[in-house]
């Protein structure tokens, strides 16, 4: 209530001095702990949503990564040579070269 009648009448700076001045445990209080439980929930919400968005992204470019790969196995299979795979499937040359001498990739 002491919040609500000080934010309406510009006295947070007021207030402020006067807490700082009182040993009062601030965290204590129902509205902060109301708020921080808040301000956790509401992070925790957003690393789901970050972390799903991540998650799929990172997915997506496994897939595609995955896709070349085999790709890359069937073009020099088909006799091309390593700059013409790498210009096929956008691998670097490295990977195109372990490729060709048998290793899994």
């Amino acid at each position: 209530m002491l919040d609500t009648l000080a934010s309406n009448r510009d006295l947070n700076l007021n207030i402020r001095e006067e807490l700082d001045m009182l040993t009062i445990d601030v965290e204590k209080l129902v509205t902060y702990q109301m708020g921080l439980e808040k301000g956790l929930q509401k992070g925790i919400e957003q690393g789901v949503e970050q972390g799903l968005e991540q998650g799929l992204e990172q997915g997506k470019e496994e897939g595609a990564h995955e896709r070349n790969v085999a790709i890359a196995r069937k073009l020099l299979d088909m006799g091309l040579n390593i700059s013409q795979v790498v210009a096929a499937t956008g691998l670097p040359q490295e990977d195109v070269e372990v490729l060709r001498e048998g290793k899994p990739n």
